[in-house]
């Protein structure tokens, strides 16, 4: 439950996972700017950081491809990653985080998030961030 209308020396909080695309905007906006227009009518010019944000890289089964199994490879999940810090600094983010360092031990979407993988070693979006 939020404070409102929000006082004026909080800082706002966000988390924003895309559908493992960086230019899909979340259902009921045109584009991604329009999320970023909608969070400024919310939050007025306060400052604001995104703490959680980042693609997965499990396999899924996709209505778009007609229920085939796809996944991101290594370097769009480095180039997303990249293209998302870019487009947050852009907006005016104070900070933004990559949810998880590592990959988990399975398969699973919320075991692939990370730039490391489970054996420790870097993928390639390490480097591009």
């Amino acid at each position: 439950r939020a404070v409102w209308p929000l006082p004026e020396r909080f800082h706002v909080s966000i988390h924003r996972y895309g559908n493992n695309t960086f230019k899909a905007p979340h259902s009921g906006f045109a584009n991604r700017e329009d999320e970023i227009d909608t969070l400024f009518e919310i939050i007025g010019y306060r400052k604001f950081c995104v703490s959680e944000c980042g693609f997965h890289m499990a396999p899924e089964r996709s209505w778009r491809t007609f229920l085939r199994t796809v996944r991101l490879s290594e370097q769009q999940h480095a180039n997303y990653l990249r293209q998302e810090m870019l487009f947050w600094e852009h907006a005016g983010a104070e900070f933004a985080c990559i949810f998880q360092l590592n990959d988990g031990p399975t398969n699973q979407r919320e075991h692939r998030y990370g730039i490391r993988r489970f054996d420790g070693t870097w993928k390639p979006s390490a480097s591009r961030l």
